[in-house]
């Protein structure tokens, strides 16, 4: 037995067996069970450890609980907790992992620090070094790599094919029973049948509760469903092959069966963006209610003046969002001259539309930012803006009206015989 005391209740039986530390005081270890040669040779603090064949549990010094049944089972363990090893050679080269059960010669073999694992058969799991929650059930099953993680591995020579996936069968199996021919159901929250589809031997497969067809009907139409091409767009299956139904173009559409084809019905035209091509024009402002303002994609001149220099035009000084078309009508009425800022506005017909007006100060403003060099929403200058001055519907006064310069925002009076260039815009 030991060649120095322990000071608790422990059981050794062959040389060496539980033979600890030459210093008496550092065995403390209790209830310890140690039958072979040299099983449990290291213990000093372990306790409630079994071994039971030569080299058993041998380096073990202060790890708990741990079962060990054949040679060399265990044999380098040292502070490792809740292992269970039987057969020759178990979890052999574990030292620190917990919580492992290993049956079978060399089983485990080389798991050292690994915790949870069980496996069961002659070198099962034997390439695992520091995996953890893995299941191997068969001889010779092994992990796809050392420190796998939540594998399961079941069958003679299988090999695992990554971590969180179950394996069945080694590579000569090539069915897989249920354990009743008829009625068996499989589970799953999501079910991938990959592969090619098998023409059944059985009459039906169930898929959907109440609903039964061929296996091959059922795969088919599955396997043989094509991508959509646009977001929103659905497949229609017509009973010979799949057809795309387009997203629906109007807003609140709803989606119902016309002669037997399902077709969206109804629903309003979806509100615009800022930056969207709409009703003959760019969008450049939103009021929130389904409104909002248009610019025309191109300038209307290069070289108009304001016009009427010296005359006070009435009610052509709106300055707000909303003022510049009022803005166009005073100044058309107060002033005759033709070819002016607002009167090629006025009267400008575009896309099929013609109540164009020449925009207000901030109108101007909202064109600059939103789609213009301001780049305020971040789309750039979609607007097709030049770094030049525009003229704005707003006049400051007899001789003044604003305009804004689109290389910086800058707004400022100037004189109305100024050439500017002119955009147009609508509301809708």
């Amino acid at each position: 037995n030991s060649t120095t005391a322990f000071t608790n209740t422990n059981v050794a039986v062959g040389y060496e067996a539980l033979k600890g530390s030459t210093t008496a005081a550092n065995n403390t270890g209790n209830d310890n069970t140690a039958i072979g040669y040299q099983a449990l040779l290291n213990n000093t603090t372990g306790h409630k450890n079994t071994a039971s064949g030569n080299h058993a549990l041998s380096d073990n010094t202060i790890g708990n609980w741990n079962t060990s049944s054949g040679n060399d089972a265990l044999s380098a363990n040292t502070i490792g907790n809740n292992n269970t090893a039987s057969g020759n050679g178990a979890l052999k080269a574990n030292i620190s992992g917990n919580k492992n059960a290993s049956f079978g010669s060399l089983s485990l073999f080389n798991n050292a620090t690994g915790i949870n694992n069980t496996a069961l058969g002659y070198e099962a799991g034997k390439n695992l070094i520091d995996g953890n929650s893995n299941v191997f059930v068969g001889m010779a099953t092994e992990a796809s790599v050392s420190n796998a993680t939540n594998q399961i591995v079941i069958g003679n020579n299988a090999i695992g094919t990554g971590d969180n996936q179950a394996v069945i069968g080694n590579a000569n199996v090539t069915d897989v029973y249920m354990s009743q021919d008829a009625g068996a159901t499989l589970h799953a929250a999501d079910l991938n049948l990959g592969g090619v589809a098998v023409t059944a031997t059985a009459a039906e497969l169930n898929f959907v509760t109440g609903v039964t067809s061929s296996i091959q009907t059922q795969l088919d139409a599955k396997v043989s469903l094509p991508n959509g091409s646009a977001a929103g767009e659905m497949m229609y299956w017509d009973g010979t092959s799949w057809l795309a139904i387009a997203p629906a173009a109007q807003d609140s559409a709803i989606f119902m069966f016309v002669n037997g084809v399902p077709t969206w019905v109804g629903g309003t035209p979806p509100t615009p963006a800022i930056g969207d091509l709409y009703q003959g024009g760019i969008v450049f402002w939103l009021d929130g209610n389904g409104g909002g303002l248009i610019a025309a994609l191109t300038d209307q001149s290069t070289g108009a003046q304001w016009g009427c220099y010296g005359a006070l035009i009435s009610g052509a000084d709106g300055t707000a969002i909303g003022t510049g078309n009022q803005n166009t009508i005073d100044i058309e009425a107060g002033c005759t001259t033709s070819g002016t800022a607002a009167d090629v506005c006025a009267n400008l017909t575009l896309s099929g539309y013609s109540d164009w007006f020449l925009p207000s100060k901030d109108e101007l403003n909202e064109m600059y930012l939103n789609i213009g060099q301001g780049n305020a929403l971040g789309l750039g200058n979609v607007g097709g803006f030049a770094n030049v001055y525009y003229w704005s519907s707003t006049e400051v006064a007899s001789l003044t009206a604003w305009e804004q310069y689109f290389g910086n925002g800058y707004q400022g009076g100037v004189n109305k015989g100024a050439t500017n260039y002119v955009r147009a815009v609508r509301a809708f």
